[in-house]
């Protein structure tokens, strides 16, 4: 073998090792965006449970006679009109702090009353779903962390970017 054939030979293997690198990292970029969708679906599911919880809750005020003002009006219109699906990714937070700020008007309509009129078990069940919420979220968040790792690995990260695939940012 004459030395420029070596040399052809060597710059093949370190191609072929440099696209067997690219494929696996692309690899890794789907595997992690499925695990970002699946986890999207999670927190709605998650945030569709507590918006149902906060509708009835409020219906139950109301059907105990509580006159709402318009302060409150527009804190459970906005409630009734987030669209917790197709979530998106960019509106998870502002959904979220939706049904907080609505979550805790009833705790203070509840507290004015005589009578408590935010049953315990809503309570309960609002706050066991805003536990299995941030389970989702942090789960969520580990799943950004490794795929912003992986689309950043050097020597191959211009790859991913011609795929498609660019930084996510975490969740609060």
């Amino acid at each position: 073998m004459e030395a420029w054939q070596i040399i052809v030979f060597i710059i093949a293997i370190v191609l072929a090792l440099y696209m067997c690198g690219v494929f696996l990292v692309m690899g890794f970029c789907y595997e992690f965006k499925k695990r970002l969708r699946r986890g999207v679906k999670a927190i709605a599911i998650v945030m569709t449970e507590k918006k149902r919880v906060i509708l009835d809750a409020y219906k139950s005020l109301l059907d105990q006679g509580y006159v709402p003002s318009p302060v409150d009006s527009a804190i459970f219109s906005n409630v009734k009109d987030a669209s917790t699906e197709n979530l998106e990714e960019s509106l998870i937070d502002e959904i979220d702090k939706t049904l907080r700020k609505a979550f805790s008007r009833l705790e203070y309509i509840s507290g004015k009353a005589e009578n408590p009129t935010v049953p315990n078990e809503l309570s309960a069940a609002y706050k066991d779903l805003s536990v299995n919420y941030r389970q989702c979220v942090s789960s969520y968040n580990n799943d950004i962390l490794g795929y912003n790792y992986w689309i950043k690995v050097p020597l191959v990260m211009l790859a991913p970017m011609i795929f498609g695939f660019h930084k996510k940012e975490k969740l609060n």
